[in-house]
């Protein structure tokens, strides 16, 4: 592993990402559902990263690339 190398709340990191295999109850869930909520799976910043990005989807659109508001 990277000394330098960041490591993220589930303990893994983007040079050595762990295989987390779900549980009977996850997979049933996700067949229910169509989804799974995994705290903590972002870091604080990567969630603010991703709301600011959202909120210029939706308020400015234009000002983003097409790659970068494309479905």
């Amino acid at each position: 592993m990277n000394d330098k190398a960041e490591t993220t709340p589930n303990g893994t990191t983007q040079e050595d990402p762990a295989v987390i295999q779900m549980t009977d109850y996850e997979r049933f869930q996700f067949d229910l559902k169509g989804f799974l909520v995994i705290p903590n799976v972002l870091s604080d910043e990567e969630t603010e990263t991703v709301r600011d990005h959202i909120d210029i989807l939706r308020k400015s659109p234009e000002s983003l690339s097409e790659h970068q508001r494309a479905p």
